[in-house]
């Protein structure tokens, strides 16, 4: 009898099914992080039509007033709130889902190679003169309290729908295992200050949180409302998220005629989202040009802090860059640096030479007295040999 033995070519096709699936998603995971570590953040003005801001504004004030009104605002494990899903494959039914749409296809050129499929989002209502807000990190907050690990998302995001309120303060530190950060101490941040129509893109392991508002004063009476937005390579564990029925909340879903319509009357304003500069400020205190300064003790979670040098006065609206690293020198600064180092070495070498006379140490009595005993012995030791010999 004749065994048949499989062909290379089977074998290798059989090794190619079982390797494929993986490889594809390494592939991704590996795209994910390489757009996570080419982004820290970047800002764009008037991300938005005019038109989807303000009713995107009205419906967030909409749906918090529903949950306040039907006592809707559950908390869970760990005094988590929930938060809401949409797919990004799916059609709009509301303005939130509309600008979804909108700000992940101003963000494709960061996000095409991570394998993005939906997107958690909330809103945030708070009276300006409230002040800060707590630092921390975007996570799976389900997985977070049931396992106890940190599953990040891939881009963190904050859409400003009005002008008030603090600044959200984003530090270069993470924390690969939710004890501690890396670096432990921050050496760059990025200050976002309240624009309406602004948004705000960075990386989703980033620590963040805000800092209390300038004038607080002023402020009084008006709400810092914020639209969050973090984008997913999978959709985070239940019962932390959710799905979002606007029929339930007793909104105006879009029909697909109107979706259309709606599209079109945005697409008329011609609206261009402008990247924004980042202005720079370096607070190291071996800066000669640096701000006027304050120190601010920032709580981070776990019951830590952390005492950062902030600038008085930043540009409302802006973006600013603080880094705490000692300044690099320009050209010019190093050439005044060696041209003054060559100076003092010259002055050194045409200074007059210093000779020290050392001078001959006085031997005391007690040295000598003890040097004519030891004498006298060696002297009667020699005597005694000489008459036994």
């Amino acid at each position: 009898q004749q065994v048949v033995l499989p062909n290379r070519t089977m074998k290798n096709q059989t090794l190619l099914r079982l390797l494929l699936p993986t490889v594809l998603l390494l592939l991704v995971a590996y795209g994910a992080r390489q757009a996570e570590a080419r982004l820290r953040w970047k800002s764009w003005s008037s991300a938005l039509p005019s038109s989807l801001i303000d009713r995107l504004t009205n419906e967030c004030l909409e749906i918090q007033r529903f949950e306040e009104a039907n006592d809707m605002n559950t908390v869970y494990k760990d005094n988590k709130k929930p938060t809401r899903w949409y797919p990004l494959g799916d059609r709009p039914r509301i303005a939130v889902e509309e600008a979804i749409q909108r700000l992940y296809a101003l963000i494709h050129d960061h996000a095409k190679d991570s394998g993005i499929i939906g997107a958690e989002w909330w809103v945030q209502v708070v009276q300006a003169e409230q002040g800060k807000l707590g630092f921390h990190l975007d996570k799976d907050e389900a997985i977070a309290s049931l396992e106890h690990r940190l599953v990040h998302p891939s881009f963190g995001s904050i859409l400003y729908l009005t002008d008030v309120g603090g600044a959200t303060l984003i530090f270069d530190q993470y924390s690969p295992t939710g004890n501690g950060y890396e670096p432990k101490v921050a050496k760059h941040a990025a200050a976002s200050l309240p624009l309406k129509g602004k948004y705000t893109l960075f990386g989703g392991n980033l620590l963040h949180g805000v800092l209390p508002g300038p004038d607080r004063k002023k402020a009084r009476g008006r709400k810092r409302i914020t639209f969050l937005v973090n984008f997913w390579t999978h959709r985070p564990a239940p019962p932390n998220l959710q799905l979002f029925d606007p029929v339930a909340y007793h909104m105006s879903v879009m029909s697909k005629a109107e979706l259309r319509k709606f599209r079109k009357e945005l697409d008329a304003e011609q609206n261009e989202p402008k990247v924004m500069k980042l202005l720079k400020h370096n607070m190291h205190p071996d800066n000669p040009d640096r701000v006027p300064s304050y120190t601010h003790r920032i709580e981070l979670p776990g019951g830590d802090h952390n005492d950062v040098v902030l600038p008085r006065k930043m540009k409302w609206g802006s973006t600013v860059k603080l880094s705490w690293t000692r300044p690099k020198l320009s050209k010019k600064k190093k050439n005044e640096t060696k041209d003054e180092e060559e100076e003092e070495a010259e002055e050194e070498k045409h200074e007059p030479q210093r000779y020290v006379v050392k001078r001959k140490k006085k031997k005391s009595k007690k040295s000598k007295k003890s040097k004519k005993k030891k004498n006298k012995k060696s002297k009667r030791k020699n005597k005694k040999n000489k008459s036994e010999l």
